[in-house]
């Protein structure tokens, strides 16, 4: 869940944006949230999440407002995490509809920055 109000409806008509703190929609027992944020500046979003994955499997972290998306058919990919063995141990990906999914490996600190030009 991201703040609402104001900030919100200011972010569907275009304007500047945050940053604002990102509260996932999933609980601890998923990912634990540590400092994940979004931020609009000049039509430039930019989300940038931290926080312990403790599951095994992808999931939807949550669903970003109308004015915070990447335009359609875009999809906007974070950094790729690999282990020690050069194995990917997580990714984050932002899909036109808002969703956040963030694939990773149970008990594996994620840290990446998402920016992209936003849907009008």
């Amino acid at each position: 869940m991201l703040n609402t109000g104001t900030n919100a409806i200011a972010a569907r008509l275009g304007d500047d944006y945050g940053p604002f703190a990102i509260i996932p929609t999933v609980d601890e027992t998923v990912f634990k949230n540590d400092s994940s944020w979004v931020q609009k500046k000049n039509g430039i979003v930019i989300v940038h999440i931290y926080g312990m994955v403790n599951v095994n499997a992808p999931f939807e972290l949550l669903t970003l407002p109308k004015g915070l998306r990447p335009w359609s058919h875009v999809r906007a990919d974070g950094a790729i995490i690999y282990n020690d063995d050069g194995k990917v141990t997580s990714s984050g990906t932002i899909l036109d509809n808002g969703i956040i999914r963030i694939s990773g490996q149970a008990g594996k600190w994620v840290s990446f920055t998402i920016a992209y030009p936003a849907a009008n």
